[in-house]
Protein backbone atom coordinates (compact mmCIF):
# COMPACT_ATOMS: atom_id res chain seq x y z
CA UNK A 1 0.00 0.00 0.00
CA UNK A 2 1.48 3.22 -1.05
CA UNK A 3 0.83 6.65 1.08
CA UNK A 4 -0.64 9.80 -0.34
CA UNK A 5 1.65 12.65 -0.20
CA UNK A 6 1.62 16.51 -0.58
CA UNK A 7 3.27 18.43 -2.64
CA UNK A 8 4.01 21.83 -1.75
CA UNK A 9 6.40 24.90 -2.12
CA UNK A 10 9.29 25.75 0.01
CA UNK A 11 11.44 29.15 0.33
CA UNK A 12 14.82 29.27 1.88
CA UNK A 13 17.52 31.44 1.64
CA UNK A 14 20.34 30.53 -0.62
CA UNK A 15 23.07 29.43 2.04
CA UNK A 16 20.19 27.43 3.43
CA UNK A 17 19.08 25.53 0.27
CA UNK A 18 23.14 25.04 -0.60
CA UNK A 19 23.84 23.84 2.99
CA UNK A 20 20.74 21.40 2.71
CA UNK A 21 21.52 20.05 -0.43
CA UNK A 22 25.21 19.24 1.06
CA UNK A 23 23.53 17.68 3.62
CA UNK A 24 21.68 15.46 1.06
CA UNK A 25 24.54 14.51 -0.60
CA UNK A 26 26.48 13.71 2.33
CA UNK A 27 23.94 11.02 4.18
CA UNK A 28 23.33 10.01 0.65
CA UNK A 29 19.37 10.78 0.50
CA UNK A 30 18.06 9.96 -2.98
CA UNK A 31 16.14 13.26 -3.06
CA UNK A 32 14.98 16.40 -0.99
CA UNK A 33 11.68 15.19 0.01
CA UNK A 34 13.07 12.54 1.72
CA UNK A 35 15.76 14.17 3.84
CA UNK A 36 13.39 17.01 4.43
CA UNK A 37 10.67 14.37 5.51
CA UNK A 38 13.19 13.14 8.07
CA UNK A 39 14.38 16.42 9.31
CA UNK A 40 10.59 17.86 9.78
CA UNK A 41 10.00 14.25 11.14
CA UNK A 42 13.05 15.11 13.26
CA UNK A 43 12.55 17.96 14.31
CA UNK A 44 8.45 16.95 15.64
CA UNK A 45 9.94 14.04 17.80
CA UNK A 46 12.25 16.38 19.56
CA UNK A 47 9.20 18.75 20.65
CA UNK A 48 7.10 16.12 21.81
CA UNK A 49 9.41 13.65 23.26
CA UNK A 50 8.61 13.23 26.48
CA UNK A 51 5.08 11.94 26.28
CA UNK A 52 6.21 9.54 23.41
CA UNK A 53 7.08 5.33 23.72
CA UNK A 54 10.47 5.24 22.45
CA UNK A 55 13.36 2.48 21.84
CA UNK A 56 16.42 3.94 23.85
CA UNK A 57 20.00 3.28 23.81
CA UNK A 58 21.72 4.39 26.79
CA UNK A 59 25.95 3.98 26.22
CA UNK A 60 27.69 4.45 29.30
CA UNK A 61 31.52 4.27 29.94
CA UNK A 62 32.51 3.12 33.77
CA UNK A 63 35.38 2.62 36.19
CA UNK A 64 35.11 -1.01 37.40
CA UNK A 65 37.56 -0.49 40.38
CA UNK A 66 34.79 2.05 41.68
CA UNK A 67 34.00 0.51 45.03
CA UNK A 68 30.11 -1.09 44.76
CA UNK A 69 29.35 0.78 41.21
CA UNK A 70 28.87 -2.80 39.36
CA UNK A 71 26.12 -3.66 42.03
CA UNK A 72 24.69 -0.01 41.75
CA UNK A 73 24.27 -0.80 38.00
CA UNK A 74 22.85 -4.06 38.38
CA UNK A 75 20.80 -3.43 40.69
CA UNK A 76 19.61 -0.67 38.71
CA UNK A 77 18.64 -2.09 35.70
CA UNK A 78 16.96 -4.96 37.59
CA UNK A 79 14.79 -2.67 38.89
CA UNK A 80 13.72 -0.65 36.04
CA UNK A 81 11.24 -2.00 33.77
CA UNK A 82 11.48 -2.12 29.24
CA UNK A 83 15.14 -3.17 29.27
CA UNK A 84 15.48 -5.31 26.37
CA UNK A 85 19.33 -6.42 26.59
CA UNK A 86 22.10 -5.00 27.45
CA UNK A 87 25.86 -5.64 26.49
CA UNK A 88 29.46 -5.18 28.83
CA UNK A 89 32.77 -4.41 27.04
CA UNK A 90 35.83 -4.06 28.36
CA UNK A 91 37.49 -1.11 27.10
CA UNK A 92 41.18 -0.76 29.29
CA UNK A 93 42.63 -2.61 32.08
CA UNK A 94 39.98 -0.33 34.15
CA UNK A 95 37.25 0.68 32.07
CA UNK A 96 34.35 -0.89 30.74
CA UNK A 97 31.17 0.08 28.42
CA UNK A 98 27.88 -0.86 28.74
CA UNK A 99 24.95 -0.27 26.32
CA UNK A 100 21.35 -0.60 27.53
CA UNK A 101 18.08 -0.88 24.94
CA UNK A 102 15.12 -0.64 26.38
CA UNK A 103 11.48 0.29 25.16
CA UNK A 104 9.77 2.93 27.68
CA UNK A 105 8.23 6.07 27.55
CA UNK A 106 11.17 8.96 26.42
CA UNK A 107 10.89 10.18 30.27
CA UNK A 108 11.69 7.04 31.80
CA UNK A 109 14.45 6.54 29.38
CA UNK A 110 16.04 10.10 30.22
CA UNK A 111 15.48 8.81 33.94
CA UNK A 112 17.53 5.78 33.77
CA UNK A 113 20.57 7.98 31.96
CA UNK A 114 19.95 10.41 34.52
CA UNK A 115 20.51 8.17 37.41
CA UNK A 116 23.36 6.00 35.79
CA UNK A 117 24.84 9.53 34.95
CA UNK A 118 24.85 10.36 38.90
CA UNK A 119 26.66 7.12 39.94
CA UNK A 120 30.15 7.84 41.57
CA UNK A 121 32.79 5.91 38.77
CA UNK A 122 30.56 6.68 35.50
CA UNK A 123 32.53 8.80 33.16
CA UNK A 124 29.98 9.56 30.00
CA UNK A 125 26.64 8.44 29.31
CA UNK A 126 24.63 8.64 25.94
CA UNK A 127 21.12 8.72 25.25
CA UNK A 128 19.82 7.93 21.67
CA UNK A 129 16.09 7.37 21.39
CA UNK A 130 13.70 6.68 18.45
CA UNK A 131 9.86 6.74 18.63
CA UNK A 132 8.19 3.27 17.86
CA UNK A 133 5.19 5.12 16.37
CA UNK A 134 6.80 7.22 13.09
CA UNK A 135 4.79 8.04 10.81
Amino acid sequence: MTKKVERFGVSLPRELLADFDSFVREKEYRNRSKALADCIRSQMFEEKIDNVECMGVITFIYDHETPRLMEEINQIQHHTRGIITSSHVHLESHLCAETVVIKDMADSIKYLGDRIRSLRGVKVVRIAMLPTDVR
